[in-house]
């Protein structure tokens, strides 16, 4: 079964700011944190009932891109997964994409554990790789990879990115499927006074945006199972599995 994912073309055509979406001190990244509220919510998710054998379950995954006049954007993804058997913590080491062209202005982490203590990664949790192996390719492209502490059975991980997109890129794939069940996801995009989209369903009926204020809009979609891969014969992936089926 091949990955089912909304393509979105953005174009920003008049005047607007993005100055909501600025970074938090660099100072800020050094001390304890509690979770923020988005996390607690999500941790508060239950399980459904429905995911049968399911090592793990994405609890809510999110992405928000706002674009400026001169077609610049950025984008703020929160994910939360709740690992439900030791096979399950490969699907909580969150990443984050990043080169010369596409800054990451941040990456948080919590752990909310069964018992509802709080553990926040550190920078000693986190790494920085190349985004290929082949040592005579010339590539920019880099991914900080998180393994988050106190990734457990029954325990909640919750990871936030904002990264400035590439200035030439005008679309964005959303991956709406994965090898395990997601409860609710959603995309949203605020474009700048007389900004327009398009936008193109693959393999699964179109879902209308909801419109929360001008030009600002969201899509959401709730109770997604995963992707049944049991009977599937294909060539290892050449990407990470969240980049290719999330």
């Amino acid at each position: 079964m091949r990955t089912r994912f909304l393509r979105l073309g953005c174009f920003a055509v008049a005047g607007w700011a993005c100055a909501i979406l600025l970074a938090p001190s660099a100072v800020a990244k050094e001390k304890q944190q509690p979770a923020p509220q988005w996390a607690l919510d999500a941790a508060k998710t239950p399980t459904p009932a429905n995911i049968g054998d399911a090592s793990a379950v994405i609890l809510f995954d999110e992405y928000f891109i706002a674009v400026d006049d001169q077609n610049h954007a950025i984008e703020r993804e929160r994910y939360a997964v709740r690992i439900l058997k030791p096979q399950g913590r490969r699907y909580s080491t969150c990443e984050a994409e990043y080169d010369t062209d596409e800054k990451l202005e941040y990456f948080h982490s919590w752990t909310i554990a069964a018992g509802g203590r709080q553990f926040q990664a550190l920078d000693t949790d986190f790494k920085d790789e190349g985004a290929y192996e082949d040592q005579d390719l010339q590539a920019t492209e880099r991914f900080r990879i998180l393994n988050p502490p106190a990734a457990d059975p029954g325990a909640v991980v919750a990871c936030e990115t904002q990264a400035h997109l590439r200035p030439y890129m005008n679309f964005e794939d959303w991956e709406i499927q994965a090898p395990i069940p997601i409860v609710e996801e959603a995309l949203e995009l605020a474009l700048p006074p007389g900004g327009h989209y398009a936008d193109s369903w693959s393999r699964y009926s179109q879902v209308k945006p909801v419109e929360t204020t001008d030009n600002h809009l969201r899509w959401e979609i709730k109770d997604m199972p995963g992707l049944d891969l049991e009977n599937v014969h294909g060539t290892p992936p050449w990407k990470r599995w969240r980049h290719v089926c999330a």
